[in-house]
């Protein structure tokens, strides 16, 4: 299962936000000239004043970048939690239970992993058990078995 990092919305997203910081500060490179000549009118305080309001708006925009990173990263933090809880439930609920479970490969019937009720079903260790292919322990014919591995591919089964 292939899973991509960043998709078209994220992309749209990430230009909305470069777009909208790109607007206001020029917006506010432009207003704050603005308001600065209308109070200061000898060029040396005017200078100062600039260097002023640009540290400020350096130190705005990395308190912004700061706290949209914080919020991204806390998402992927949350997310990556309930992944985790998620996994941990699967695995409890495949490892506890009573009914024989085979873990698959589609592709060649390779059994990639074996409940512990399939292993004491089919008399082999989870090792050896993992070894094994689905035809080494299924009665049915082997053109039967490729029919079944081939719909349970194309989700029919």
């Amino acid at each position: 299962m292939s899973r991509k990092l960043y998709t078209l919305s994220s992309w749209r997203a990430a230009t909305v936000v470069a777009v909208f910081y790109f607007i206001i500060s020029s917006a506010w490179i432009f207003v704050s000239d603005r308001v600065l000549l209308t109070f200061i009118d000898v060029p040396i305080q005017f200078s100062q004043w600039q260097t002023y309001k640009g540290w400020f708006f350096v130190f705005g925009s990395s308190l912004l970048i700061f706290y949209l990173v914080w919020r991204v990263l806390n998402k992927v933090d949350r997310a990556q939690e309930k992944l985790v809880q998620s996994e941990a439930r699967y695995h409890s609920l495949f490892e506890n239970n009573h009914a024989i479970m085979l873990l698959l490969s589609p592709e060649d019937g390779r059994i990639v992993d074996a409940n512990p009720a399939a292993c004491s079903f089919y008399g082999y260790s989870p090792d050896v058990i993992r070894t094994m292919n689905i035809s080494d322990i299924n009665i049915l014919p082997g053109d039967e078995i490729r029919k079944t591995l081939r719909k349970s591919l194309t989700k029919e089964q």
